[in-house]
């Protein structure tokens, strides 16, 4: 990454108005709920977990059949400027690789936006699959870098900026990309997990002109072309009288 390589402070600053953005948050939330249910992901009155949940706007927006929401984010300041607006969610401040939650506690594990800052992004999905329970899933999205970084290279040779922390992020996440996060990034803690592509699922919310052009079509054009993609995995559920 270069000169690129910056701090989590020095570039979370060019973007922590969107985070107090409730609007946004909850068009996000939206999104993300919609295919959750249309892929079966949702659960009912689940606990929710949300890693990296920057002010928490997202998580309290997100479903309204929720039985516990608990955001964790290593910075405390998003989440203080926003308390005030929002209810039911309890924060605690945590690094990803260090959850302070029991093994299999919540229903769904989200980590939305943020994984590209993880310095060990194994590691914290591991942390992240030990507190989902059996039959619960864990959500992730990543940056499209391997799209997006040649574009931002000659949107540049044109004269215009992009901002240092969307290059920090496109650059962070090609090594993500790479690592084939649809197995699960090879990771032992999800090796039998149900596997999920929600970037279709997404981008027909964003845009719904698209649901009426074949599924196949879009399926196979949103999972190589979306600026972002969202991935999840389903745990199994523990078999029971097992002898």
């Amino acid at each position: 990454m270069g000169d690129r390589q910056l701090s989590i402070d020095s570039f979370r600053s060019e973007y922590d108005d969107r985070l107090l953005d409730p609007e946004e948050r909850r068009y996000q939330a939206k999104r993300l709920y919609d295919a959750l249910v249309a892929t079966s992901l949702w659960p009912s009155k689940p606990r929710i977990l949300d890693v990296g949940c920057g002010s928490g706007f997202k998580l309290s927006f997100l479903g309204s059949d929720v039985w516990l929401r608990v955001g964790c984010d290593i910075r405390r300041k998003p989440y203080l400027r926003a308390v005030r607006q929002i209810e039911g969610v309890y924060f605690a401040q945590a690094n990803a690789i260090e959850l302070p939650f029991r093994d299999g506690f919540f229903d769904l594990v989200t980590c939305i936006s943020v994984i590209e800052e993880f310095p060990d992004y194994r590691a914290a999905v591991a942390e992240m699959s030990r507190c989902v329970a059996p039959g619960g899933t864990l959500c992730i999205n990543v940056v499209n870098g391997i799209l997006l970084n040649p574009l931002y290279a000659l949107i540049e040779r044109f004269g215009l900026k992009i901002l240092e922390s969307s290059w920090r992020y496109t650059e962070a996440s090609v090594p993500i990309m790479e690592d084939n996060p649809t197995a699960g990034f090879h990771i032992d803690h999800l090796v039998g997990w149900r596997h999920v592509h929600l970037t279709p699922y997404m981008v027909r919310h964003q845009i719904p002109v698209l649901r009426w052009l074949p599924k196949s079509w879009v399926d196979t054009v949103t999972r190589r072309f979306a600026p972002t993609f969202v991935y999840a995995w389903q745990r199994p559920e523990t078999i029971k009288n097992k002898r």
